[in-house]
Parts: structure tokens; C-alpha cells; sequence
């Protein structure tokens, strides 16, 4: 990836590789996980001081007024955690201790993945936890779904491919965001294609 590409694909597009959008008071946390490397080129430096901004300005937002003087010239998001949405899953080893209906099949759940190729690197999925501790991150790239929890807090959803050419089952997930209820009441449902009519609002 070039800087040019990168500006380009951000001019098109109007979006930055990383941002936080509010929704309805839910932060959604945008990574370009591209840019995540973590090998010192001058695009994921970049980005990782956009994400330390954004991480510096979304803690004085739920530390409030007790930090003034840090925080008095931070952009301001709502109170929460962010819902972290990139392309690539945060590190993990292999498929073997994801859990849901569209996991990988079971021959093909102890491939190892590579770093920086099928996952972020351990240092970069180490930061984004760190810097953000998100509620929920939602990721895709694997074709395969993947329900996993980093660090015993963190869930991770991994979305499985919508495509029939990379699946035999294609299918997405559905969530619906609300600020107090999130995770606890099962509000992600895993849908597949042709078992109900898709509506566009």
C-alpha cells in the first residue's frame, strides 16, 4: 500500500483509516487494519497516532470532567466502549477454539493463520485492546465465522463471507445496537442467506 493509494481510497470513499462514528450514543471505532502492521512504514505510523488521539480522546469522555485539564481541547465522543469494526480478525493462532455456526469446518480449523497476512500482528491486536477495551469487535476476512474472547473480556465476532463462491452457507450478522443492553440479551444473531427476506431501509 502506497500513501498515494491510501489517499486516494480515502478521497473516494470520505473515510479516514481511523475514526469513531456515534450512533444512536454506541461509538463505532473504523480501523483500516491494513495499516496496522506494525512495521514503522510511514502509513501505519500514521494511523497509529490517529488511534492514540482517538483512544486519549474517547477515555476523557467516560472519565469526564476529572481529567480537565488533559482533556479540555479532546474531541468528544459518548460514554462507552466502542463496538471495533476492521476487516482483518484480531491475532489468534488458528480456527481451533472459535465456537458458532460458521466456523471454519473442523479439518480446517487447526491451520495456522499468519500474522500481518489472515490476522493483525500480536502487537497491533495487544494495542487496539489496550488503548480501546472494546466491547465488541467484529471482523471478517478468514470466509469463515469465528465467536472468540481475547484476554477473557473482549468478544470478537468474526463475520463469515455473504459470497457463495468462498462458502456453501453464505451468511452475515445482523446487530442491533443499544447502548445498555448489548451483548447481555443475545442482540447478535448470525443469519444465512435465504432463511428470511432481507429489507432495505
Amino acid at each position: 500500500m502506497t500513501k498515494q493509494k491510501l489517499e486516494r481510497f480515502e478521497q473516494v470513499f470520505n473515510v479516514t483509516s481511523a475514526r469513531i462514528l456515534i450512533i444512536k450514543e454506541v461509538n463505532f471505532l473504523l480501523v483500516n487494519s491494513v495499516a496496522l502492521h506494525g512495521d514503522h512504514c510511514p502509513i501505519c505510523q500514521h494511523v497509529e497516532k490517529e488511534l492514540h488521539k482517538l483512544s486519549h480522546a474517547l477515555n476523557c469522555s467516560i472519565q469526564g470532567a476529572q481529567h480537565y485539564d488533559k482533556c479540555k481541547n479532546t474531541e468528544s465522543f459518548a460514554p462507552s466502549a466502542p463496538i471495533l469494526l476492521q476487516h482483518y480478525p484480531l491475532y489468534r493462532v488458528s480456527d481451533a477454539m472459535c465456537t458458532g455456526v460458521d466456523a471454519a469446518p473442523l479439518d480446517e480449523r487447526n491451520q495456522l493463520f499468519r500474522e500481518r497476512y489472515d490476522v493483525i500482528s500480536k502487537n497491533a491486536s495487544k494495542k487496539l485492546l489496550w488503548w480501546f477495551k472494546p466491547r465488541l469487535i467484529l471482523s471478517g476476512h478468514t470466509h469463515h465465522g469465528c465467536e472468540v474472547l481475547h484476554e477473557n473480556l473482549y468478544p470478537e465476532i468474526s463475520v463469515p463471507s455473504f459470497s457463495w463462491r468462498n462458502r456453501n452457507n453464505p451468511s452475515f450478522i445482523l446487530v442491533k445496537a443499544d447502548l445498555m443492553k448489548m451483548m447481555d440479551q443475545g442482540l447478535v444473531k448470525s443469519c444465512r442467506e435465504g432463511t428470511f427476506k432481507i429489507g432495505l431501509f
